[in-house]
């Protein structure tokens, strides 16, 4: 995608911050920004960099937040069925997506109390991810994690 991104590629981690903050200032590039999302898969290298564990972690923080703000945000879109809903005390939901790339985590707790993290990630650099089959594995999965 040119220069601007073999720069922020080649800076250390202040350079990239600078460059962020002043990519933040500027006017955006509507035609730029649809065909990032809606065309093939681009520059995935610099997209979601987060491991499985790195985001179980940060569930398991948002968990024992004293401030209850942040799991409230989390539980205005579960991202589950609404059958599957019913299982659990607590739903929250992070995801994010765009051509090439998904992300969908969970922080569920069950009846009993009981919290499990769920998180998948699917990254295709040569073309667009199946989001519907997807989203049925993670619902898959959200079902095996519920107490039995």
């Amino acid at each position: 995608m040119g220069g601007d991104l073999d720069a922020y590629r080649a800076a250390d981690a202040a350079g990239r911050l600078a460059m962020l903050k002043a990519t933040a200032k500027s006017k955006i590039d509507m035609f730029g920004f649809m065909k990032a999302v809606t065309g093939p898969p681009i520059d995935l290298d610099i997209e979601w960099l987060v491991s499985g564990e790195d985001m179980a972690k940060l569930m398991r923080r948002i968990r024992d937040l004293d401030d209850p703000t942040a799991r409230e945000i989390m539980a205005v879109n579960t991202g589950v069925t609404d059958d599957l809903r019913g299982d659990w005390r607590y739903v929250g939901y992070k995801g994010g997506s765009e051509p090439g790339v998904i992300d969908l985590s969970y922080l569920v707790q069950g009846q009993g109390g009981k919290w499990h993290v769920v998180t998948l990630s699917w990254n295709n650099s040569k073309a667009p991810v199946d989001v519907d089959a997807f989203r049925a594995l993670a619902m898959r999965a959200i079902a095996l994690a519920r107490p039995k």
